[in-house]
């Protein structure tokens, strides 16, 4: 992991798998890449082919654009999880406002719909 930490000296800090710091090396005394890379495997750490880095940042890039998608969709699923709840809610307002309205007809003792008139 690289930490930049502004106007400050170059330093690489080597730590363990569990965090703890081991070594700091000054990088602002190397003067050149080669010995950078002579002073990386010094210590241990192997270089790895141009092959594989284009591949681990082609992965990381696809983890990233992957996590974007999930992102994405966790959102619109939130979104539309409040649009039902909305929804639902206002429906039942509609519904509350709606009045009950008696029907225009009657059925009469043979099961017939009989329209009502309007008594004056």
């Amino acid at each position: 992991e690289v930490k930049y930490v502004g106007e400050n000296p170059a330093v690489l800090t080597i730590s363990d798998d569990d965090g703890n710091e081991i070594e700091e090396v000054q990088l602002f005394d190397i003067a050149t890449n080669e010995e950078i890379h002579e002073m990386m495997i010094n210590k241990g750490f192997e270089r790895k082919s141009d092959v594989e880095i284009v591949e681990m940042k082609a992965k990381k890039q696809k983890e990233a654009e992957e996590e974007q998608t999930r992102l994405a969709m966790e959102r619109e699923e939130r979104r539309e999880a409040r649009s039902r709840k909305l929804q639902e809610k206002n429906g039942e307002k509609d519904n509350d406002k709606r009045e009950i309205k008696e029907p225009d007809y009657y059925i009469d003792e043979n099961g017939e719909n009989v329209p009502k008139h309007d008594e004056m």
